[in-house]
């Protein structure tokens, strides 16, 4: 089942004058830019809060309460899912609180199957607690993509 989104370009108007600042390109962006989401998904929340149980045909575009992208959702099996970009096992690098680690993701820390990358080379001096000693929220640090339940 293909669950990803097509961002396709819009034909751009003849004179569109040179954009001179942030907001003018994020409006020309967001006039002249079409996604197309998977089938049964009909739009796209974005927020920080979880859509009601009406939106659970869209697509959410789950934010942090300041503003940051956290993942794309989309709800199946009873949950909101994240929509997957990379495949099981990948390892990126994320900032914020491990407990709003989306869903599939963890640590690379060894525990639940994960590899310890606590003390790898490559990436232990990647782990960046935000205050001193803190382990609860990160600054930096690898998380692995188990995957979903099925």
């Amino acid at each position: 089942m293909a669950t990803g989104f097509k961002l396709t370009v819009l034909t751009v108007p003849p004179g569109l004058q040179c954009l001179t600042t942030t907001q003018a390109v994020l409006d020309a962006a967001a006039k002249y830019l079409q996604i197309v989401g998977p089938t049964g998904t009909s739009f796209i929340i974005i927020s920080d809060t979880e859509p009601s149980v009406d939106d659970r045909d869209k697509a959410w575009l789950k934010l942090e309460e300041n503003g940051k992208p956290i993942g794309l959702y989309k709800f199946q099996d009873a949950a909101w899912m994240l929509v997957p970009g990379v495949h099981q096992g990948a390892i990126i690098l994320y900032s914020g609180a491990v407990a709003s680690i989306p869903a599939g993701w963890q640590l690379a820390d060894g525990t639940n199957g994960s590899p310890d990358l606590t003390n790898d080379t490559n990436y232990a001096s990647l782990w960046q607690p935000n205050y001193s000693g803190a382990t609860t929220t990160y600054d930096l640090c690898p998380i692995w993509f188990k995957g979903h339940a099925s």
